[in-house]
């Protein structure tokens, strides 16, 4: 497949991603304990103690023009075939503006076996008048999707500006907030790099950039 400069806003990137929080604590505060709570310091007899890292699994589309709404899900379940379909893609397609489900969709550039399952192919075949089934996309590399080399950094360092977070549910709202505030010109800028990371990897064989 030849790609040039006249497909650029026709093309659809979707991929997802791990956000997580550097800075999370539990609300409900941990006791220190002595012998009496008299001699403790009233400064020191409550602590928030950091838990371990909070995280979310964020999934998206975005195209030089616009960008859907994102779905935030709890880490911790795996991802196959069923559940990408089921829990990420229908989620995100019924929210799609109709101006992108026009455009031909390229998935994430990975050989994750539910990106590639034939279920999976046969549903975005379906609903995509112009889905670009696997075999046509670029070579397996993270540096030919805009999400990897733009917008999942963009949305990461607006997160790490909160400092704590205290549960998932706060930070799924951040993260839905955040996302929308991205500013669509840095898209539109990684989108015009892209033939030319593509034509970088043609050069390295296939292999990241």
């Amino acid at each position: 497949m030849t790609y040039g400069k006249e497909d650029l806003p026709d093309l659809l990137f979707v991929d997802e991603c791990y956000i997580t929080v550097q800075k999370h604590f539990n609300p409900q505060n941990d006791r220190c304990y002595g012998k009496s709570l008299k001699e403790i310091p009233r400064g020191r007899k409550f602590r928030q103690f950091p838990k371990t890292p909070l995280s979310a699994m964020v999934f998206a589309a975005v195209s030089r023009d616009g960008r859907s709404d994102i779905v935030v899900l709890p880490s911790g379940f795996k991802l196959n075939q069923e559940t990408y379909r089921k829990k990420c893609l229908e989620p995100l397609l019924k929210k799609l503006p109709y101006k992108m489900v026009a455009k031909r969709a390229i998935l994430v550039q990975d050989n994750a076996p539910f990106h590639k399952a034939a279920s999976v192919q046969k549903f975005l075949e379906n609903y995509f008048p112009r889905f670009l089934r696997s075999q046509a996309w670029p070579p397996n590399s993270p540096d030919l999707n805009v999400l990897d080399y733009f917008g999942w950094d963009a949305l990461q360092e607006r997160i790490d500006k909160y400092g704590m977070i205290p549960n998932f549910n706060k930070l799924k709202e951040i993260l839905k907030k955040e996302w929308k505030l991205i500013p669509q010109d840095g898209f539109r800028a990684s989108v015009d790099s892209w033939l030319t990371r593509v034509r970088r990897v043609e050069k390295a064989h296939g292999e990241n950039i």
